[in-house]
């Protein structure tokens, strides 16, 4: 998997948590409010102390950051063992053969394509690019050997 793609998605993971987490937080202190209101009024007798104990338990920030680091684990761990796996009803000798190509192709724009290369990398560099027909394995259209697009992987 490209780098840059991974950094993206994680940066999106991150800013999603950090907006999740600020709201959560406000939440609880609505809540934590609300609940020194009611048992306040509930309780005549009682010290301010024990009018502020709530039964309802509030969890901190770092359980609810592990909980949701673990769930985020569990979602993206099985998807990155189905990424390079060949379909189940695939021969074992053709898996690219078993589905069209044109099926598994995607547009220029939904990849980033550019023209120029992205320092070293480039399209005639790349484990996708097909130097006789100057096109790409998994982009659609002809390509410029000189191009670059998100997709791209060192030849082994």
């Amino acid at each position: 998997m490209n780098r840059d793609i991974v950094e993206g998605n994680r940066k999106q993971f991150k800013c999603k948590v950090k907006a999740w987490w600020c709201k959560l937080t406000d939440d609880h202190l609505n809540v934590i409010a609300s609940k020194r209101v009611e048992l306040g009024s509930q309780i005549q007798g009682a010290s301010s102390k024990e009018g502020c104990m709530a039964k309802e338990e509030i969890l901190s920030r770092r359980a609810v950051l592990r909980g949701a680091l673990a769930v985020g684990c569990s979602l993206l761990l099985p998807a990155s063992f189905s990424v390079n796996a060949a379909p189940a009803s695939a021969p074992a000798t053709g898996a690219d053969s078993a589905v069209p190509a044109a099926a598994k192709k995607v547009t220029k724009a939904s990849v980033h394509y550019q023209t120029h290369p992205k320092g070293k990398q480039k399209c005639s560099r790349c484990a996708n690019f097909i130097a006789e027909s100057k096109t790409c394995k998994r982009v659609e259209g002809q390509i410029n050997p000189e191009g670059w697009c998100v997709l791209w992987m060192k030849k082994a």
